[in-house]
């Protein structure tokens, strides 16, 4: 789908960051078009300054991370770049936030809401990022952010079974499993399995109950995994992060300089 901001003023590759609880994803971005994509171990890191040395146009980035400290690389890399940008509440955004503390709002779920308005203006989105937590967002078709909800993902279901509870054992995903478990590692299968594919699922039936013609986006590290199981027509975006992330950096570029 053609992108409607100003792509004419992006004269330099831009390199997004998104840093999670398990790894660090990255991409450069050139002229709004996803190009080399990573990730990497959170003890590896440092290597992203190796990337904007070898790429001579990266001269501009951001970084979405929900780590509890700034990690010391970013400073290098802000040195690095003729600008760069961690996103958080204060940053000023494509689209209206409507959520009452958008000072607590993850940075990687406005950049999934951003890159939602990027790729469908002007239309209601429900947003599903499936990682170490599963969240649903919703944009509404006037641009407005109007909230979302946030629930264990599927790995840290499968961990809480196990971890807080005397006999269980720990589960893991599985392509298949029965809708119904025949006995304790099937049940725990299908229990975490089919719950979070329930979720969806009941989202997805209530937000086209209240919203138009509403679209459907999942990405994440399990988005492929639960989209082959769903029946709803929906859009599978994988660097959804990404496009957003790019798409607030231009937006804040093309407003807050000369």
């Amino acid at each position: 789908m053609e992108k409607e901001y100003n792509v004419s003023l992006q004269v330099m590759q831009h390199l997004v960051i998104d840093i999670g609880n398990a790894r660090i994803k990255y991409a450069v971005v050139d002229k709004g078009e996803i190009g080399a994509t990573g990730n990497l171990p959170h003890d590896r890191a440092s290597e992203i300054l190796k990337i904007v040395k070898q790429e001579k146009g990266i001269r501009r980035g951001i970084v979405a991370s929900v780590a509890a400290a700034e990690p010391g690389w970013l400073k290098e890399l802000e040195k690095a770049l003729d600008l760069f940008i961690v996103l958080d509440g204060t940053i000023p955004l494509p689209f209206r936030v409507l959520y009452r503390t958008p000072e607590t709002l993850g940075p990687d779920r406005l950049a999934a809401v951003a890159g939602a308005y990027t790729k469908f203006p002007g239309s209601n989105v429900m947003i599903f990022d499936l990682g170490t937590a599963l969240t649903v967002d919703i944009l509404n078709a006037s641009g407005e952010y109007v909230g979302g909800n946030i629930s264990p993902g599927m790995s840290m279901r499968f961990r809480a079974l196990h971890q807080f509870t005397g006999r269980l054992p720990l589960g893991e995903p599985e392509n298949g499993a029965p809708p119904v478990g025949g006995n304790t590692q099937e049940a725990l299968t299908a229990g975490v399995q089919q719950g979070i594919l329930r979720e969806i699922e009941g989202y997805i039936t209530w937000g086209r109950s209240q919203f138009t013609d509403m679209k459907v986006i999942l990405t994440g590290g399990d988005a492929d995994f639960f989209a082959k199981m769903l029946k709803s027509p929906i859009f599978v975006d994988r660097n959804l992060v990404f496009t957003g992330l790019d798409r607030i950096l231009q937006h804040y570029a093309e407003h807050t300089q000369d």
